[in-house]
């Protein structure tokens, strides 16, 4: 091998190994926050830069983005403000769905709301969703607002539906619920309800190059799939729930503090479509949003305000991997490295996960 080569082969070695090393000392001395230290009750100061929070958004941009970006790239040739008295039966049936009210996405199960697409048109998941919860600096039992659950639906389009020929693939609507006890049932629709229901949009796959007049996703917020009463309950006539789900230009989420500090308990906040939505899949690129994935590192973090080190066993086992892998890497700095190295993590159970 050229003695080129070689240096530059040894070179990335030994920056791996070293970059690895930092790392795995950084994790090593991760230890239990001991009583009455000052981090107990100082929280939050890596929260406190403005760029770490998500952008509020509002309604005058909003609503520009529904008119100008929304109606113009998925229903062209309509007026650009009739969107702004839609509902999402309206968004239902441009995907082709005509026999799923919006009351269905309210009461239905998981289960039932699949039995009313074939061939994999519909799938729908139930979920508990820590991330959602309003996490306080000492938390209530149970929490103020509730324990978060989510329900997740994703439609596709139906063959020679309006979506469909304008070259759009998937639906996905999450619903946001709270239940105010451990025991009781979040998705009972008699008593709980999401009063801000998120939707995404994407394109059909292989449809690129995307541009700001063609953008691969996009992103709308609904009120309430059923009508409610005035005490904020689903309202029932003669048995059934009556139909609602109006767009609207926001929804209110604890995704920042008042006080930049993830730890105590803020009145929640209006993020609105579409600038909220954008920076979080995505970032502000009008060409790059994309679906992400269900965060379960979000979720102990939002559990485990300490940021996950409080639970002594597991710290320890984290430690001792990171401190077995950097000494395999001091002594094997020659060597390549398994390419599963630089591409897994491990578990605290021992297996192994990609990234």
């Amino acid at each position: 091998m050229p003695l080129a080569n070689i240096f530059i082969c040894t070179s990335i070695r030994l920056s791996a190994a070293c970059l690895l090393s930092v790392f795995a000392a950084g994790i090593s001395r991760a230890e239990e926050i001991p009583a009455g230290h000052p981090r107990s009750q100082l929280n939050g100061h890596a929260f406190q830069l403005k760029q770490f929070q998500v952008e509020g958004g509002s309604e005058q941009a909003a609503i520009a983005y529904y008119k100008d970006v929304i109606s113009k790239q998925l229903f062209p040739g309509q007026p650009t403000d009739a969107i702004l008295s839609t509902s999402i039966a309206d968004l239902l049936a441009y995907f082709g769905h005509t026999n799923v009210k919006s009351s269905d996405l309210h009461a239905l199960t998981s289960q039932q709301l699949m039995a009313l697409g074939s061939n994999d048109e519909i799938l729908a998941i139930r979920f508990f969703a820590p991330k959602i919860t309003d996490v306080a600096e000492k938390p209530t039992d149970p929490p103020a607002g509730g324990f978060g659950w989510r329900k997740l639906v994703r439609f596709k389009a139906k063959a020679g539906s309006p979506a469909d020929s304008n070259g759009i693939g998937t639906l996905y609507v999450l619903q946001n619920t709270f239940e105010a006890t451990a025991t009781g049932d979040p998705f009972d629709p008699d008593r709980n309800v999401s009063k801000f229901n998120q939707v995404i949009i994407t394109r059909k796959l292989g449809s690129g190059p995307y541009t700001g007049d063609k953008r691969p996703t996009f992103f709308m917020t609904y009120g309430p799939f059923v009508k409610l009463d005035s005490a904020g309950k689903p309202e029932k006539i003669d048995g059934a729930f009556q139909e609602n789900g109006p767009i609207i230009f926001n929804l209110k989420a604890t995704f920042d503090e008042d006080d930049r500090d993830p730890e105590t308990n803020s009145a929640a906040q209006e993020y609105f479509v579409a600038d909220s939505c954008q920076q979080c899949h995505g970032g502000f690129s009008q060409v790059r949003g994309k679906l992400n994935f269900l965060d379960t590192d979000h979720w102990f973090d939002r559990v485990l305000p300490e940021y996950g080190l409080t639970t002594q066993n597991l710290t320890r086992r984290i430690s001792r991997h990171w401190r077995n892998r950097r000494s395999a890497f001091s002594t094997t700095a020659a060597r390549t490295p398994p390419r599963r190295n630089l591409h897994r993590r491990s578990t605290p159970s021992g297996s192994s996960t990609r990234k």
